[in-house]
């Protein structure tokens, strides 16, 4: 049995080359070939659009009918599925985004993990109709959990089981031959092992991202409902905003940041439009600090101002009003997705422009520091960074000849040019109010935001 993987257009051919390689890690009757072909289409929604492509592109190879064609996609579904395959012929699609929000693993990990549960499933049940009859509602580590809380698919890459009642379903009835199924599971045990310690060796997390995407994005990807899928995406360009103000004016504003912060009307209850605005602002004001001897892209004002560009194309602060009136212009299903499809492109893309940015800064908690001969101090610190931010990493040394006061617990920006720039009152990690967990806290006017449940309370409140 032969397996072609085609890559979307937007897929990176070295993860296209990464998911083949764990796929063929063992021999077997199963042969994954990644095709040369390119897949080029126009933003596929529904999963009669995707398998209309893989079609398209199985015509186009000349593949026998009994051979597979999955095509791993960076276009996501209307149904916010991982995946799916075609009840009528052997075709399927896994979509490989935003993996990170849910697996501790390099994303190659779960995507073959997805193109094995799919050719199992598909010679197990036939249609997507069957897999829903079977498929187990509560999580038990099968290939066959419907993983509704997609983050309960980090349990089945760890378990990389199947249990007796599936495994009989897709032996029988013409379905896997035993050296197939033995292949598939040697492969599953293969991704198994890596996910275990994959945190320490071969982890992909949002390097480039700040903490506040967190829960915004992650409650965004595990929806399915219009309603709450737009108003997650435009939550989490909220907070991406509002983050990266804080960032960049207690970097390049050390010393005027409060008072850039009162004149910009952030200091009590801003709006999306108040943020917005100021990161226009930004991008036209001198700066106390020169962002290019900080290690900060030497294009940051271009990229402001693109940024603020691609807002206004988007509309973004405009669909935010709409959602606070909903009552008025988003009536029904129909309206949010049109609202979220639309707005999806222009937040993606202001993601990507601000990772250079993201790319550059670390943030810091500080834990100690101490003075040694020569005039160098080194700087105990745990990063914060990604998605997981119930934890700060592992403490690292910095050597640096900035003698600045650091306050231990207090975070900071640490910029490449090893100068720390402090957080506090923008940003802490500290208790949450509302359910008394230590947490990365943001400021939002006179409020703090607990970027990792969504949590928001008084600033006059914290700890009291």
């Amino acid at each position: 049995m032969q397996i072609s993987l085609l890559g979307c257009n937007s897929l990176r051919e070295q993860l296209l080359a990464a998911v083949s390689a764990e796929l063929n890690c063992t021999d077997g009757p199963i042969k994954f070939i990644p095709t040369q072909a390119i897949c080029k289409y126009e933003e596929p929604n529904s999963f009669a659009d995707f398998f209309e492509i893989l079609n398209f592109h199985r015509n186009e190879i000349g593949l026998k009918e009994n051979d597979f064609l999955g095509l791993l996609t960076c276009s996501p579904n209307k149904a916010n599925w991982f995946s799916a395959f075609d009840g009528e012929q052997n075709n399927f699609f896994v979509y490989c985004e935003d993996w990170e929000y849910f697996v501790d693993a390099a994303p190659e990990i779960p995507i073959a993990y997805q193109v094995i549960a799919n050719l199992i499933q598909k010679k197990s049940f036939g249609t997507l109709d069957n897999v829903e009859d079977w498929a187990h509602q509560k999580t038990i580590g099968c290939i066959n959990d419907m993983c509704e809380w997609k983050a309960d698919a980090n349990m089945k890459i760890r378990t990389a089981d199947i249990c007796s009642q599936c495994h009989q379903a897709a032996t029988e009835n013409g379905g896997l031959k035993t050296q197939e199924m033995d292949q598939l599971l040697d492969i599953l045990e293969s991704l198994r092992r890596k996910s275990l310690y994959v945190r320490n060796k071969n982890a992909i997390h949002l390097e480039n991202s700040p903490p506040p995407v967190a829960y915004t994005k992650r409650k965004l990807m595990v929806s399915s409902d219009p309603k709450i899928k737009s108003e997650c995406l435009i939550d989490h360009f909220d907070s991406l905003v509002s983050f990266t103000v804080h960032l960049l004016g207690r970097t390049l504003l050390p010393e005027g940041f409060e008072n850039f912060l009162t004149k910009q009307k952030l200091t009590e209850t801003p709006s999306l439009g108040h943020w917005v605005h100021a990161i226009k602002t930004l991008s036209q004001i001198e700066f106390e600090n020169d962002h290019q001897s900080l290690g900060l892209p030497s294009t940051l004002r271009e990229i402001l101002k693109l940024i603020g560009q691609k807002i206004d194309q988007g509309q973004l602060v405009e669909r935010r009003n709409d959602k606070s009136h909903s009552h008025v212009n988003l009536s029904n299903d129909e309206s949010y997705e049109e609202m979220y499809d639309d707005s999806y492109k222009f937040v993606s893309e202001v993601e990507k422009h601000l990772e250079p940015i993201f790319s550059k800064i670390r943030l810091c908690q500080i834990e100690n520091s101490s003075n040694q001969p020569g005039g160098t101090t080194i700087i105990r610190h745990h990063e914060l960074k990604g998605n997981h931010t119930i934890f700060p990493e592992t403490s690292t040394e910095i050597k640096t000849d900035n003698l600045a006061n650091l306050i231990s617990g207090q975070l900071y920006a640490l910029c490449p040019n090893q100068e720390f720039y402090s957080l506090h009152d923008s940003m802490l990690w500290e208790t949450c109010n509302e359910c008394n967990h230590k947490r990365f806290l943001v400021s939002d006017g006179k409020y703090y935001r607990d970027s990792y449940v969504g949590h928001r309370f008084l600033k006059s409140h914290l700890n009291s």
